[in-house]
């Protein structure tokens, strides 16, 4: 009996062994081959897939890279109009300061022209009211000094006259220089 189900045994190990190696085994080894494929395919898949994304962001990387250089230069552009245009302001305020000063000094130049011119006027008045005594006057020394003032007013009245006349060419110049600045100041 014993021998009889060690045979029995023996037999059914053979068919298992048999089927195994019939049946299962290449089953096995079928599915097991296509799986392999089928992972390498997705692998290979995924390895390009991720190529492809690598590419692209370095492209992408790239370009972001060259719209910041361009916006950086953009904005070292717009820094360097900027100086410009606040030292033009600068210069153009210098320039209206320089204005402002010249109008003061052609001012007060103006107001010394009318002093002299004044004074001169003046001076004028006193010549001829001297000269009305002075023909009144009796010959005599009284005469003889009247002579000599009316001579040194005639003098002093001759510089008056050149000083206004030195000051009204100043003038002059001085407003077509503050004429010309205030044209080139205008652009």
């Amino acid at each position: 009996m014993l021998v009889a189900t060690i045979e029995e045994a023996k037999n059914r190990i053979s068919q298992i062994e048999y089927i195994f190696c019939h049946q299962l085994y290449p089953n096995l080894q079928s599915k097991s081959e296509s799986l392999h494929k089928i992972y390498y395919e997705e692998r290979k898949d995924a390895e390009d897939e991720y190529k492809v994304n690598e590419k692209s962001l370095l492209l992408q990387t790239d370009e972001l890279r060259e719209k910041l250089k361009q916006k950086t230069n953009e904005v070292n552009v717009g820094k360097e109009v900027q100086l410009n245009l606040e030292n033009i302001i600068r210069s153009k305020d210098l320039m209206l300061i320089d204005k402002d000063r010249m109008l003061k000094e052609l001012k007060e130049t103006s107001g010394m022209i009318e002093s002299r011119d004044s004074e001169r006027k003046q001076n004028e008045q006193l010549l001829r009211k001297y000269e009305k005594e002075n023909r009144l006057l009796l010959t005599g020394k009284k005469r003889e000094d009247l002579v000599k003032q009316n001579d040194s007013l005639m003098v002093k009245l001759k510089d008056l006259q050149h000083n206004v006349d030195r000051l009204q060419v100043n003038l002059q110049e001085r407003s077509n220089e503050s004429d010309e600045g205030m044209a080139s100041h205008e652009k």
